[in-house]
């Protein structure tokens, strides 16, 4: 065999092997009950009655939480935007593997209120591979966006974490 016919077939084994696991298409069927739906897009909706899934953090109507896709090479970055009722995270998280994607982990406000304390927004990677799913040995980055939607007051203050570690923290203008 010579080698761009190996390498030909190591590329093809390679993108082959992770093809299920690299899927970031959408689709029009509703969320599912595990809070993911069958594009792979984990959707977390926040009850309106003001509280989030994890903590009712008063004040926040709703959370969106959606994965844009994924790519190996990347930066691992968040950019916190705030507007009229939302404040939208936009980053990108490292995942161990081709298998890895992202969700909202916890929103949570620590030092005072909402209006002068801090809101803290945490992303997480996790692999989400079935029994028969293969999973490339790359690390990869996993693009998403975050949106916490306000019921009167942002915050004055957010602050993003990967996995629990924090990435990058932005005051309100």
């Amino acid at each position: 065999m010579n080698r761009r016919t190996l390498l030909a077939a190591a590329a093809a084994a390679i993108a082959g092997g992770g093809a299920g696991c690299l899927e970031t298409g959408r689709s029009d069927e509703p969320p599912d009950e595990d809070r993911t739906d069958a594009g792979g897009t984990d959707v977390t909706d926040t009850p309106t009655d003001g509280g989030t899934p994890d903590d009712g953090v008063a004040g926040v109507r709703e959370t969106r939480f959606d994965v844009l896709g994924s790519a190996f090479e990347f930066e691992e970055a968040a950019t916190v935007r705030f507007e009229a009722e939302t404040v939208t995270v936009s980053g990108t998280i490292p995942g161990d593997n081709t298998c890895y994607v992202a969700r909202l982990e916890r929103v949570t406000r620590i030092n005072g209120t909402l209006e002068n304390g801090t809101l803290v927004v945490n992303v997480e990677s996790y692999e989400d591979a079935g029994e028969d799913d293969a999973c490339g040995e790359a690390p990869i980055g996993i693009d998403y966006e975050a949106v916490v939607v306000f019921e009167d007051e942002l915050p004055s203050a957010v602050t993003v974490e990967h996995d629990g570690e924090q990435v990058v923290s932005e005051q309100r203008s």
